[in-house]
C-alpha cells in the first residue's frame, strides 16, 4: 500500500478515478483535470492519511497562506479533490470547494491556538473524522457533514462504487463513455452512445 502523502498514493489516486488527468503545472505538481461526470475542470489533488487532511502554511500564523492550496495556485481552481485511502485499499474521493477547505484550515488553526499561544505552529489539519476517537478505525467514524461530497469509492481490484447516481440523461452518458473508452483503451471522443426511446 503506498503511504497516503506519497508520489506513489497520488499516482494511485489518479488511476482510481476513470478520466481523472494530472495537469503539467509549475507551482504546484498535483493539479488535475475532474471528469466531467465530476463537473469537468480542475482541483487541487490532496491525499489524506487517517481520515485527516494536512498542509503547511508559509507561517505560523493562523491566517497565513497554506502552500499547495493557496499559494503558488491559480485562483481560478475552486475544487479540492479530497482522496483517502483505508487500510483494506478502500480509495475514496471527496470532491470539495477550495474557499471552504481554506477557512475551515485557518479556522480550526485560530481556535487551536488559542489555547496555546506563541507556538508559531504552521502544519494545518482538516479532520474528516471524529479525532477524540481511537485511531485504529478512523475511517469508520467518518463525520456526516463530510459525508455530502464523497463521489467514489474504488475498491481494491478496481471495482468502483459511485456514490452518486447521474443527475442528468447527460452525466449517465458522459459516464458510460468513460467506461467504455477505459475498456477499450481510447479516449472518450472517440465513444459516440445513442439512445432509442
Amino acid at each position: 500500500m503506498s503511504k497516503a502523502g506519497s508520489d506513489g498514493f497520488h499516482e494511485e489516486a489518479l488511476s482510481g478515478m476513470p478520466g481523472l488527468t494530472r495537469v503539467p503545472h509549475t507551482g504546484n505538481k498535483w493539479i488535475v483535470n475532474l471528469p466531467d461526470r465530476y463537473g469537468g475542470g480542475r482541483a487541487v489533488l490532496k491525499t489524506s492519511a487517517v481520515a485527516a487532511m494536512m498542509t503547511s502554511a508559509e507561517s505560523g500564523n493562523w491566517d497565513a497562506l497554506l502552500i499547495g492550496i493557496e499559494r503558488n495556485l491559480d485562483q481560478n481552481i475552486d475544487k479540492l479533490l479530497a482522496v483517502m485511502k483505508t487500510d483494506d485499499g478502500v480509495i475514496s474521493y471527496y470532491l470539495l470547494d477550495r474557499i471552504m477547505v481554506v477557512k475551515r484550515l485557518k479556522d480550526n488553526h485560530r481556535k487551536w491556538e488559542e489555547g496555546r499561544p506563541n507556538r508559531g505552529n504552521r502544519q494545518r489539519v482538516l479532520y474528516f473524522r471524529d479525532y477524540e476517537l481511537p485511531k485504529p478505525a478512523p475511517y469508520a467514524c467518518i463525520l456526516d457533514e463530510w459525508k455530502q461530497y464523497l463521489v467514489l469509492s474504488v475498491k481494491p481490484g478496481g471495482v468502483s462504487e459511485a456514490s452518486k447516481k447521474p443527475k442528468s440523461q447527460t452525466e449517465a452518458v458522459e459516464a458510460a463513455k468513460v467506461v467504455v473508452a477505459e475498456a477499450y483503451g481510447v479516449s472518450t471522443d472517440q465513444v459516440e452512445i445513442s439512445v432509442k426511446l
